[in-house]
C-alpha cells in the first residue's frame, strides 16, 4: 500500500523508500521503531488515565453514599424537631 501524501507533513519521505520492483513505498526500520515507541507510550498513558478514571469513580461513589447518609440524618433530625410538643420546645438562645 503506497503512503499517501500529507500536506502538513512531508517527513514521511525520509522514512519510506520506494521498492524498485513493485513501486510501492516501504517503511524503513527507523520509522517503524518510532511508531512502535509512540504506540507504547500511548498505551501506557491510556492505562494510567484508565486507572485515574477508575479511582475517581470510586471516590464519586463514596461521596454519593456520604451525601445520602448526611441527607438521611438531616431529614431524621428535622422530623424529630417537628414532633416535639410545645412544652419540650427548646428556648431560643441569644
Amino acid at each position: 500500500m503506497p503512503l499517501r501524501r500529507c500536506p502538513r507533513n512531508e517527513s514521511y519521505k525520509r522514512f519510506a523508500v520506494l521498492d524498485p520492483i513493485c513501486g510501492i513505498r516501504i517503511m524503513n526500520e527507523e520509522a517503524l521503531e518510532q511508531i512502535q515507541t509512540k504506540i507504547a507510550f500511548l498505551e501506557q498513558a491510556n492505562a494510567i488515565l484508565s486507572d485515574v478514571v477508575f479511582r475517581q469513580q470510586q471516590e464519586i461513589s463514596a461521596l454519593g453514599a456520604r451525601i445520602k447518609e448526611v441527607s438521611e440524618r438531616f431529614e431524621s433530625a428535622q422530623s424529630e424537631e417537628r414532633s416535639r410538643p410545645a412544652e419540650e420546645e427548646r428556648p431560643p438562645h441569644y
